[in-house]
């Protein structure tokens, strides 16, 4: 739980599963929330324990649209998106295998992996990119936010958010796992 100015309790859940295919670069590539996926978010809105949310906000990926949606019918509570919470933009490698991106662009991807922090792929967005505009959504959406809220974002996007809200760097991104349909919050 992410408790902010006046209060406030925000707690982060990742969509569910979208069926990503393994050992493809995702992104923003906007892949729809699957079955398996809309049940465990519905055993989230079954097992939820607490203060329901007040207020859901998600990214408008229809993944994270879709499970922020389904937990909205579930408490009848409003569901807002807003694009500042997308995945990070992987630009033209969108939906391509890693596979592919080294056997087609290995330069590309070698230079990326050197400086991912401070730029993206082709296309793309950088690390810093990613949390200048996360950190950015934070500091418009904080003052609106009721008592209690929920934020349904992308692996990315999340870890960016408590990245910002630590005081850590890019390169701390990758620290914290962010696992599908799994709510968790810190204490601030």
């Amino acid at each position: 739980m992410i408790e902010g100015a006046g209060g406030r309790q925000v707690m982060l859940m990742r969509h569910g599963d979208c069926g990503a295919p393994e050992g493809h670069c995702v992104g923003q590539w906007d892949l729809p929330l699957t079955a398996a996926g809309a049940a465990q978010v519905a055993a989230v809105a079954a097992a939820w324990r607490g203060d329901v949310p007040q207020r859901i906000v998600a990214s408008d990926l229809q993944r994270a649209r879709h499970s922020a949606e389904l937990l909205g019918r579930y408490w009848s509570v409003p569901v807002a998106c807003d694009a500042r919470l997308r995945e990070i933009d992987l630009g033209d490698w969108q939906g391509l295998s890693w596979q592919r991106i080294q056997r087609e662009a290995p330069a590309a991807l070698a230079r990326w992996g050197q400086c991912w922090q401070e730029q993206g792929p082709p296309g793309g967005e950088s690390a810093r990119a990613l949390l200048a505009r996360v950190a950015c959504w934070w500091q418009a959406c904080l003052p609106g936010l009721p008592r209690t809220a929920l934020v349904v974002g992308h692996a990315g996007s999340l870890r960016a958010l408590l990245c910002q809200l630590g005081g850590r760097p890019a390169g701390a991104l990758f620290e914290c796992a962010v696992d599908c349909a799994a709510p968790f919050g810190l204490r601030r």
